[in-house]
């Protein structure tokens, strides 16, 4: 009977391992296809957006090779062989912006977080000096443009709320986006966005 017994609990603590093992087997095989889909590409750590006349730079960049989500930006001005730089901030950004614009007056234009997801900075405006003018979160575009979320991000086709790239005007006044089958005008000035056809 005692020989019985001690058969029948090796047999379910064998069965127990077995099972433990596999269920360890199976939750890795998860974990590492839940790794493999949500790994983001990180920035490159040193990135360049350069003004229309090339007498503005702006500098998106990483002090510490992407180990935080820490991102910096300088503003510089290069003219006759000289650079003097305006300006240099932390970013709220998580890893810098995913797009970013320079005006020929200076000012930076700063696009989305670089992961792609609704981001309190979806729209930045930062003028000559650094100082933020206007910041605009993917809700916040949502409520100007009166639309749905879901209709915002099923028509991005550049992350998750643009539909094409964001031009500046010419004189540098004004930047438009589309997205949702609408425009944006962002007025350079003070940072007003305004719906467009």
């Amino acid at each position: 009977m005692l020989l019985h017994v001690l058969r029948r609990a090796t047999a379910g603590l064998y069965g127990a391992v077995v099972l433990l093992a596999a269920t360890v087997g199976a939750a890795r095989c998860v974990w590492g296809q839940k790794i493999l889909t949500d790994v983001i590409d990180l920035p490159p750590v040193h990135r360049e957006f350069t003004s229309p006349s090339t007498h503005f730079v702006l500098t998106i960049l990483s002090n510490d090779h992407w180990t935080t989500s820490v991102a910096r930006a300088e503003v510089d001005e290069r003219r006759a062989g000289v650079t003097r730089n305006l300006w240099r901030h932390t970013l709220p950004n998580i890893k810098g912006p995913r797009r970013a614009l320079v005006t020929d007056h200076g000012d930076a234009i700063l696009i989305d977080d670089w992961i792609n997801s609704p981001s309190q900075q979806a729209l930045s405006l930062l003028n000559v000096t650094g100082k933020t003018v206007a910041t605009y979160s993917f809700d916040s575009l949502v409520a100007i443009l009166q639309v749905s979320r879901r209709d915002v991000s099923s028509l991005a086709t550049l992350g998750i709320w643009l539909s094409s790239e964001p031009t500046l005007s010419a004189n540098g006044a004004t930047v438009r986006f589309r997205t949702a089958g609408r425009g944006l005008l962002l007025r350079v000035r003070d940072g007003r966005l305004t719906v467009t056809k």
